[in-house]
């Protein structure tokens, strides 16, 4: 038997439609018989169009356990060949997809559709901290890397947000292009962690130059913040 120990959206395409790329790792499980000879790992990729994340999700839930056996060894050898996982093909044709009933996420921005007057926006606590980076690097430091688990752990689980903008920005002498990269890297972050990319925008921050144009480095400057820009009413 093979156990499904990982399922992780490595990536999303956007051209020319736009599709969702997601691994899963089986990992296979001990034979009382031969203990000692457990086969490698197995990784899976899946490709299917954004519309069909959520039933290839459900999909893989079904079968994350499933049987698997090693192809027998190639002539002159007795290496056993690659392992096969029995697990049927995702066929979006058997699924049906209800069709949205307008723009979601932050698209609603671009159609037009504005916050309530009145009603406020509330945010997650963890999306009111600042996740940090290390100088003239565009990737997150390790003791933020937890916020980051709880950020889209708490965006999941707050289906009402609509759209967060994901702002980077530098301190002074670093290049202003890495604030942008700070940004699209934690979003592509969140993104792998399940979070909907329709929910995320990008922006940077300028740096801020003191009256007298002399200022000293911020290490907290280097950072990317989560800020809630719509969301919707009574969900």
């Amino acid at each position: 038997m093979c156990v499904a120990r990982s399922i992780v959206k490595t990536k999303e395409l956007e051209f020319p439609v736009p599709m969702s790329v997601f691994e899963v790792i089986f990992s296979p499980q001990p034979n009382t018989k031969t203990p000692n000879l457990t086969p490698p790992e197995v990784r899976l990729e899946y490709r299917v169009r954004g519309i069909y994340e959520e039933a290839l999700r459900a999909y893989l839930k079904t079968y994350e356990t499933v049987s698997c056996s090693a192809t027998p060894p190639a002539p002159d050898s007795c290496v056993p060949g690659p392992v096969q996982v029995d697990a049927p093909a995702f066929d979006p044709a058997t699924v049906e997809v209800a069709a949205p009933a307008g723009p979601l996420g932050c698209a609603k921005i671009e159609a037009g559709v504005v916050q309530a007057e009145g009603v406020a926006v509330s945010a997650p606590s963890s999306l009111l901290e600042s996740l940090l980076f290390e100088q003239n690097l565009a990737m997150p430091a390790a003791e933020s890397l937890k916020l980051l688990d709880r950020m889209a752990e708490d965006l999941k689980a707050a289906p009402s947000i609509d759209c967060v903008s994901v702002v980077g920005s530098v301190t002074l002498g670093e290049p202003q292009v890495l604030a942008s990269q700070r940004a699209q890297a934690v979003r592509a972050a969140l993104v792998e962690r399940g979070v909907e990319a329709g929910r995320l925008n990008t922006l940077s921050a300028n740096v801020a130059i003191a009256n007298n144009g002399q200022r000293a480095e911020v290490p907290s400057e280097r950072r990317v913040i989560l800020r809630v820009v719509l969301q919707s009413v009574g969900e």
